[in-house]
């Protein structure tokens, strides 16, 4: 029901909003590696342009100078990046960082919601999901973060097309795997797109049945 879902939505977002507190309130922050010696400067640049009333186009910094709208991380137009034009660079990360971990058990929790667990291991396996390793030690490279973030939303969208195939499913997956695309890591949607072929044709090797609708 709408009621459960919205507990299970809330309990999810408190845990994960207490675990990450110290990063939210006291400045303790992935400020480390890529963090530091690449994204701040990009973003610092960014910042820079975009106050001046220039759309980044072109980074003369770099060599003899590089397209910047063109580098896929940090994507300009990505719309959580918007956070680093309004927040200190460790301020906007660090919530970002946060703000895709609970994408990301919501995405679980929906998924798994889609296939009929029960809201117990929803809630649980979405926070196992949001805290698991590979999640929490891409701070410092959020770009991969954020992508592994939108993986759960394409699945459930890509299954609600397979078993009703129509525009608005179509839409969705569209949307999200746009989204997926825009985190900065095209090499991971690449990997994300072979993930999902071989889930179609595991999900057509059950549903021979079905052959004929898709």
């Amino acid at each position: 029901s709408f009621d459960n879902n919205l507990i299970a939505y809330l309990l999810i977002a408190t845990v994960l909003l207490c675990f990450f507190l110290p990063m939210l309130t006291e400045d303790q922050f992935p400020f480390f590696r890529d963090a530091f010696n690449y994204y701040y400067f990009f973003v610092q640049f960014l910042n820079k342009s975009i106050q001046q009333g220039e759309y980044p186009f072109w980074n003369p910094h770099l060599y003899t100078g590089i397209a910047q709208w063109q580098l896929p991380d940090p994507n300009v137009i990505y719309p959580f990046n918007l956070l680093f034009l309004i927040l200190p660079f460790h301020k906007a990360i660090s919530w970002i960082i946060v703000i895709h971990h609970i994408i990301a058990a919501f995405g679980m929790f929906q998924w798994l919601k889609h296939h009929k667990f029960t809201n117990e291991i929803n809630i649980l396996f979405s926070l196992v999901f949001s805290l698991s390793g590979y999640m929490l030690s891409l701070h410092n490279n959020h770009g991969f973060m954020l992508a592994c973030a939108w993986f759960p939303w394409c699945m459930v969208a890509f299954d609600s097309l397979l078993e009703q195939p129509c525009l608005k499913h179509v839409t969705h997956l569209a949307a999200f795997g746009g989204i997926h695309l825009l985190c900065g890591r095209p090499d991971i949607t690449y990997y994300f797109f072979i993930y999902v072929f071989v889930y179609f044709l595991f999900y057509l090797s059950l549903h021979r049945k079905n052959w004929g609708k898709l």
